[in-house]
């Protein structure tokens, strides 16, 4: 391009489409329709897919509900404007990449604009008990409570899967005219969480009452563990997920708090957004001692009375 050229979405769309665009950013990418792992967060097991939606390439995450097109991705991975992502895109791919490369399909192109999941409702048994009250002190109320119910099958776009022995769906209600849920395998080494949420639906919000003190952790799991311990929490999908102004303001117009802290994962991924919240809107932080990563670990570990008494130092 000339000096004065300008680069566009359009532009860089004709010259080399979008699955060159996401293979050259995405190095675990190469079949469209394929799960692999994200680049963008820890992920031991493949939870991301590039498939076509509506006639365009998207990237989504089943792990965290975000979803991105190969500019927005690009925007995400390296912290840029739109305009500087444009601008990096057409610098690295004008070097050796010179045409637009035919994506390479796993399965049949979907045309639903949104994945739609569906699931398979089975009894409460002894195993979940085993599972939920045995280790953190959550019994079938809890959970009917935050909506969370053990199931049998699953379908995503009417492709039916079941689930191992021990699995549930979290059901979050209807966003965008979707019902949003998201699949808990915790005994699934590859696909432990599927889920069709994205980063506006809040964990808990729909429980959450009015109070001083509102929590912000890092899953349901430890949404409801903090509830039991008489705690108003919530969770974002994931701890990489951007806290906005807009759902900040929900949260407090909701509950009515005069106190926002975070309980993130005592890990380094935890850490560094935790420090984010606390950068950008005061919010501080209290991790979990060093042994437990998490509320939830922590009662597995220990009771709920040492639980509250640790809460209760550190606030």
């Amino acid at each position: 391009m000339g000096f004065f050229d300008v680069i566009s979405k359009e532009g860089l769309m004709n010259k080399y489409g979008e699955y060159t665009i996401f293979k050259h950013y995405i190095h675990n990418f190469n079949v469209c329709g394929k799960l692999f792992l994200s680049e963008l967060r820890t992920d031991n097991n493949p939870s991301c897919i590039i498939t076509d939606y509506n006639g365009r390439l998207v990237y989504q995450d089943f792990g965290t509900g975000d979803r991105y097109d190969c500019f927005s991705y690009v925007q995400q991975k390296y912290g840029l404007s739109f305009i500087d992502a444009l601008n990096k895109i057409n610098d690295d791919l004008s070097n050796g990449v010179k045409t637009k490369t035919i994506p390479i399909y796993k399965v049949d192109r979907h045309k639903n604009e949104y994945n739609i999941i569906k699931v398979d409702i089975r009894n409460w048994s002894d195993l979940d008990d085993k599972y939920w009250y045995d280790k953190y002190g959550l019994d079938e109320d809890i959970l009917k409570k935050f909506n969370v119910y053990p199931i049998t099958r699953y379908s995503i776009n009417d492709n039916l899967f079941n689930t191992d022995e021990i699995a549930y769906g979290y059901y979050y209600g209807v966003y965008d005219k979707i019902h949003r849920w998201k699949i808990y395998q915790p005994y699934n080494s590859r696909f432990k969480w599927i889920s069709n949420t994205n980063s506006s639906v809040v964990q808990g919000y729909h429980q959450l009452t009015e109070s001083d003190l509102l929590i912000i952790t890092s899953s349901l799991k430890d949404v409801m563990v903090l509830n039991e311990a008489g705690y108003n929490a919530c969770a974002l999908q994931a701890e990489s997920n951007i806290l906005t102004p807009d759902i900040l303001n929900k949260l407090k117009t909701k509950t009515k708090c005069s106190r926002i802290v975070s309980i993130y994962d005592n890990d380094a991924i935890g850490i560094k957004y935790a420090n984010k919240l606390t950068t950008e809107y005061g919010i501080p932080s209290i991790f979990m001692p060093e042994g437990s990563k998490d509320p939830s670990e922590f009662v597995d570990m220990y009771d709920y009375f040492s639980l509250l008494d640790y809460v209760e130092s550190n606030l």
